[in-house]
């Protein structure tokens, strides 16, 4: 989770090549389902959408066991302008969810569901 929140920030989703910096970044962290979505339509995938403020990570604010196989998890993105990197002033936070699956020893996020404040 903590390394896939640090991926964020380098995917330019209004970019031509929006759908290969999705699979470069995210292609480790989400099910195959999630990365085709995703590609086919940059515009419902996380990542940066103005060169400021841009998504720093994602802090964790629960995690539910739906099964043995699945983790619901809740929390927020923080996102940084310049003015924050050497302090602690977030420009906005806004609410994320995330559905992990445990697929091949590995969990993946199979959902993501943001809600954005514009």
């Amino acid at each position: 989770m903590e390394n896939f929140g640090k991926r964020l920030r380098n995917v330019a989703l209004l970019t031509p090549d929006a759908a290969q910096q999705i699979e470069d970044q995210y292609a480790d962290f989400v099910t195959l389902d999630l990365l085709v979505v995703w590609m086919a339509d940059p515009s419902h995938a996380p990542g940066r959408l103005t060169s400021s403020p841009w998504p720093d990570r994602i802090e964790i604010t629960t995690v539910m066991e739906q099964d043995p196989q699945v983790n619901l998890v809740s929390g927020q993105v923080v996102e940084l302008t310049s003015a924050g990197l050497y302090s602690d002033k977030v420009a906005v936070t806004y609410p994320v969810e995330l559905t992990f699956v445990y697929v091949d020893s590995y969990w993946l996020i199979s959902d993501y569901q943001a809600e954005l404040p514009w």
